[in-house]
């Protein structure tokens, strides 16, 4: 789990205190170079490494499909957040980079890193550094500025959708009246 509390659920997590960004980079097939460059060019330290189903020619359903590479990539913080303030990271990050959110759920767990069988191909990025170059939260490195805009974003499209939305009108159950009535 990212965080440090003594459950799966998500009130434990609620409480908690998270210490890294996982970034599933799963549906883009980013080579090893791209995930490198990109992170590097946000100025952070990071691990990086080939998820579980990373170049397999079968799908989620058992289906053939064209392999593609898969990556996960870990981002320390340099001091533990609260949940709120992990989700405006986490989520931010993943809407920007337009990657799977779900390592942003606060209550999400994973068993890293994962082969599903002895073939299948295994790879790894160590750009973690030394504890004290790890990224600050409230700091302003390029990553922070791109995952607080992508919550921006998120929340703006929150609240356009809400005013959006009309009211459902109600119907009166049989025992009740209408206005005319």
């Amino acid at each position: 789990a990212q965080h440090n509390g003594q459950g799966k659920t998500g009130a434990v997590a609620a409480s908690a205190l998270f210490a890294y960004i996982a970034i599933d980079h799963d549906n883009d097939n980013k080579s090893r170079a791209e995930i490198q460059q990109l992170y590097t060019g946000f100025g952070v330290s990071f691990i990086a490494y080939t998820t579980s189903s990373h170049l397999s020619p079968v799908g989620k359903s058992g289906e053939s499909i064209a392999p593609v590479e898969r990556w996960k990539v870990i981002i320390p913080l340099a001091c533990a957040v609260d949940a709120e303030t992990h989700a405006k990271i986490a989520r931010g990050a993943a809407h920007a980079l337009k990657t799977d959110n779900s390592q942003a759920r606060k209550a999400q767990i994973a068993y890293v890193p994962n082969k599903l069988t002895s073939e299948a191909p295994y790879d790894y990025i160590d750009s973690l550094g030394s504890p004290s170059e790890w990224m600050k939260p409230h700091g302003n490195c390029a990553f922070m500025t791109l995952a607080l805009k992508g919550w921006d974003d998120l929340e703006a499209k929150r609240i356009a959708d809400e005013a959006a939305a009309s009211a459902k009108p109600r119907q009166p159950a049989n025992d009740q009246h209408g206005i005319i009535e």
